[in-house]
């Protein structure tokens, strides 16, 4: 390798590649796929997720949050999107609002339930302190996210329950508000 001195210590100089491809680091195993329907990616992500947020501009924090952490994530506006989204059986995580336009993110939660769908399911709202929590324990939420929360909080949560969700319940009853 050549090497080129500098104020009298030696130092090795990198040719540089031709192609700007192969400049950049080398993939990290972990990191995001393509969000895209169709799309496939060489890089193996942490877990494959489908976000509900019928709100628009929170949208792009989540899915930079959730990719950068090494995550494959969908985002879907409202219940009824997510819900078809869901029937795919492509996703590992759901991570959902609750009030959101077409239905609610406990009525997406009680039809994944009642379909048999084991994965797990995080309920991210503003309403929560409304729900009766122990009505709602037959959905075996991962956990409950009281909004706002942070960027980091989020992705806690999301590690914890992919971590301890093994197609198994995770549990009985509803853990606390988060």
């Amino acid at each position: 390798m050549p090497r080129l001195a500098l104020r009298g210590s030696l130092t090795r100089v990198r040719p540089k590649l031709a192609s700007p491809a192969l400049q950049s680091p080398p993939a990290v195993a972990g990191a995001g796929t393509s969000p895209f329907p169709g799309a496939k990616s060489p890089i193996a992500s942490l877990g494959r997720i489908l976000y509900a947020e019928d709100d628009l501009e929170a949208h792009p924090l989540w899915s930079l949050t959730l990719t950068r952490a090494g995550y494959s994530v969908k985002l879907e506006e409202d219940g009824l999107r997510a819900w078809d989204s869901l029937r795919s059986g492509e996703f590992d995580m759901l991570v959902t609002d609750n009030d959101m336009p077409g239905m609610t993110g406990l009525e997406l939660a009680a039809k994944a339930r009642l379909e048999g769908m084991r994965l797990p399911i995080i309920l991210a709202s503003g309403s929560i302190h409304l729900l009766d929590v122990a009505d709602y324990g037959w959905l075996d939420f991962a956990t409950l996210l009281k909004k706002p929360f942070s960027p980091d909080r989020l992705i806690e949560a999301v590690a914890k329950a992919l971590c301890s969700s093994s197609g198994e319940s995770r549990g009985a009853g509803v853990p606390a508000l988060a």
